[in-house]
């Protein structure tokens, strides 16, 4: 099949890498081959963009920003920073396995986790809520966006309701950001991988940190600074104060440059969601003309779950056919971006029509 016949909708599971970006990593990689590594200016260069332009999307200051290699890792690095005292205790709203599975099986003795089912967001708050009062509640961690159906946590009321009990929000911000509007303001971490809604490459990921709350040193490395050369090391220097201490080895710098160019892309669009929304809801309207079941009743992020008989027979007949989607938890989920037309809603409906008669 023609990879231009392609309609992809599938950015809740790993987007389409604009060409532009793989082009920026290829010219990393070009400079691998043809030098063995890269100079300490052309590293400073590709990374400090990248962190602008991270900074840019997030709506935040560059020095609250490192690069990691997966949400994972984000979470993994929230777990050391907060600081944890004896009995503590942390909600967790997880929805996908990335926030749930550390907190299950990685957490050792540093507090004692409880975990909220993410249902639907009203749910969610109620439980949190009576959480909440029980005292003792040091973090939330929780997922901003439901991976399968789509449905969006109403992050400044979570956060002011940690506020009132002290206690951090750290969002899993992987299924929003890129399209909905930042939380930055009414979080105190977020952390993202690049691969989907970022439309970067696998192995990168942004995390945020707000300077003004309390937190551990963290893990540190012989990169928690920066260096005007390395033909000199010692004696070792004090680690940075900033966000770019937790960026401690050494980074996936073809993956950066290619992430930092799909952001480029990302910040040439002032109304993501505004976009995205009109083909999130060309999708409710033609699932409820056909009598299909939808995860919203109207758009709230990226993505949309539709219901139908035997859901892996009409994904891998719409795969068939160049339609490009997932399916997560019997939802045929849909998950359209700013790159996508309602001309591949119209397409994505015709191939539709075609496997399900």
């Amino acid at each position: 099949m023609n990879e231009n016949s392609i309609v992809h909708l599938n950015h809740a599971g790993q987007a389409r890498l604009p060409v532009r970006s793989a082009e920026a990593a290829k010219a990393v990689l070009d400079l691998y081959v043809r030098k063995g590594s890269l100079s300490l200016p052309e590293w400073t260069e590709i990374i400090g963009t990248a962190r602008l332009r991270a900074a840019a999307l997030i709506e935040t200051r560059g020095d609250c920003i490192a690069f990691v290699s997966n949400t994972t890792t984000g979470i993994h690095l929230a777990m050391d920073l907060i600081p944890f005292e004896p009995g503590d205790r942390v909600l967790v709203a997880g929805a996908f396995p990335a926030t749930i599975y550390p907190w299950k099986y990685a957490s050792g003795n540093i507090a004692i986790p409880h975990f909220i089912p993410w249902e639907t967001a009203d749910d969610v708050m109620e439980r949190i809520d009576a959480e909440m009062r029980s005292g003792r509640i040091r973090a939330v961690f929780a997922d901003w966006v439901h991976y399968a159906t789509g449905r969006v946590l109403p992050v400044e009321e979570l956060y002011n309701l940690c506020l009132s009990h002290d206690a951090y929000l750290i969002l899993d911000a992987i299924q929003g950001l890129g399209v909905l509007p930042s939380p930055v303001r009414h979080v105190d971490m977020l952390c993202a991988g690049g691969a989907k809604w970022l439309m970067g490459t696998e192995g990168t990921g942004i995390v945020y940190v707000d300077p003004n709350r309390r937190w551990n040193r963290g893990p540190l490395g012989w990169l928690s600074r920066r260096y005007e050369s390395y033909s000199s090391l010692f004696p070792l220097r004090p680690p940075l104060d900033d966000a770019g201490r937790f960026e401690s080895g050494t980074l996936n710098v073809p993956g950066i440059a290619a992430l930092s160019e799909s952001l480029n892309i990302l910040l040439g669009y002032h109304d993501r969601f505004e976009i995205v929304s009109l083909l999130v809801n060309a999708l409710r309207e033609g699932a409820h003309i056909r009598g299909c079941e939808t995860s919203v009743m109207i758009p709230e992020s990226g993505i949309i779950g539709i219901r139908v008989t035997d859901p892996e027979s009409v994904l891998n007949a719409l795969t068939e056919r160049g339609i490009r989607l997932s399916l997560r938890e019997d939802w045929l989920r849909v998950s359209p971006h700013v790159v996508n037309t309602a001309e591949d809603i119209d397409r994505f409906w015709y191939a539709f029509d075609a496997v399900s008669s």
